[in-house]
């Protein structure tokens, strides 16, 4: 098959979704499939992760270009020129507000067929802490025009399926993100130990993620310093990993949690996966998520999880039962939580075996096989 991956954003831009565009594509290639990304132009180039499909560019690296209208034009043409010359089978756009809107145009003009995958911000909506681009009404109708475009459209969570109510609940698969299982695998560790110092009988909570408001990072620093003054938990260590989380750094000294919490830049993917095998709980205090793809790496990591009840983060446990779900922004409730596991070793090793067993369904090979459904799929509706 001969597929195009559609996005406005890629790598060297850092975030779940590019990160699915790159992985997607080495994994359809591995299954033996012709792929070619096509992504917006970036000043910077693409960082030295191995790939192995057809990698073009559309638009200037400024700001600008899609209020000229010229990231439009020029993504219209690399449309064309790969419906057209390379002929490809199928287009799966990630994404359904700016690359939709490009997609459903490319579409009306040359007829392909299209498999569209919105990714969080995209499509859910939480107005209280202002997240979601459909909390704008002409952006809420250009999303809705550009889903309706599409031959199918992929749910990567339960909770973005219930955004999807604006078309046919025939059209829409389920399909999570993925992530290469095999990577996350093997021995624990103690690099988080030896990098931060601390004991070996210290027990680590990670959470992992650029800051950002939808993270809920400071209710997770507030649960620590529950955990710590109030259910009396001192051999314990909450490590942050992400960029720009150093700036909770007045929230730890705020809780007096100084010596309990480590606020971590982000780092190299295979140093990141040192630091999953060194933790014993995983944490997420998210307010909303897409679909939490390091929820998904703690998985693979063999953690028991600790999430927030809210659309796109509790799926994964609520699926695999590897954990606990306690109530988003309740500071008190997540500190039981992480309580009840770490004082627990047993329910831990428990929830942490179903973890490793639960893994191999996200794996890229297996996400990407039912990506090829999916394709298939869209071309038959296009072909009828």
């Amino acid at each position: 098959m001969n597929i195009c991956i559609f996005g406005n954003s890629f790598l060297p831009t850092v975030g779940g979704k590019e990160y699915v565009m790159h992985h997607l594509a080495n994994a359809l290639v591995e299954l033996g499939h012709d792929v070619l990304v096509l992504a917006k132009r970036v000043a910077w180039r693409l960082p030295g992760d191995a790939r192995d499909y057809e990698l073009r560019r559309f638009g200037l690296p400024l700001r600008g270009g899609g209020r000229t209208g010229i990231d439009l034009a020029w993504a219209l043409l690399e449309l064309g020129r790969a419906a057209r010359v390379r002929g490809v089978d199928v287009v799966s756009c990630h994404g359904v507000d700016y690359p939709g809107t490009m997609a459903r145009f490319g579409k009306r003009l040359f007829r392909f067929p299209l498999v569209m995958t919105p990714h969080g911000l995209d499509i859910q909506r939480v107005p209280e802490i202002g997240y979601g681009m459909r909390l704008d009404p002409a952006w809420d109708r250009r999303i809705t025009r550009n889903l309706r475009a599409a031959d199918c459209v992929t749910a990567i969570s339960q909770s973005v399926r219930r955004e999807l109510d604006m078309i046919d609940p025939g059209r829409i698969i389920d399909l999570p993100n993925g992530i290469h299982v095999a990577r996350f695998a093997g021995s624990r560790s103690d690099y988080l130990h030896r990098q931060l110092a601390i004991g070996p009988e210290c027990r680590i909570v990670l959470s992992v993620g650029r800051n950002h408001v939808k993270k809920g990072y400071e209710y997770g620093i507030r649960a620590i310093s529950k955990l710590v003054h109030e259910h009396g938990v001192r051999d314990v260590r909450y490590v942050v990993i992400g960029q720009g989380v150093t700036a909770h750094a007045k929230c730890v000294a705020d809780g007096n949690v100084d010596g309990y919490v480590s606020l971590v830049e982000q780092m190299p993917q295979e140093s990141l996966i040192a630091c999953y095998k060194s933790a014993d709980v995983f944490f997420s205090p998210s307010i909303i998520e897409g679909l939490s793809l390091v929820s998904i790496e703690a998985v693979a990591a063999g953690l028991p999880l600790v999430v927030t009840d809210v659309p796109g983060n509790d799926d994964v446990v609520r699926e695999t039962g590897c954990g606990i779900i306690v109530r988003d922004r309740d500071s008190g409730d997540m500190a039981a939580g992480l309580n009840a596991l770490l004082t627990d070793d047993a329910r831990r090793a428990a929830l942490a075996e179903k973890s490793v067993q639960s893994a191999g369904a996200y794996d890229w090979a297996s996400i990407a096989r039912r990506y090829v459904a999916v394709y298939q799929r869209a071309i038959d509706e296009t072909h009828t």
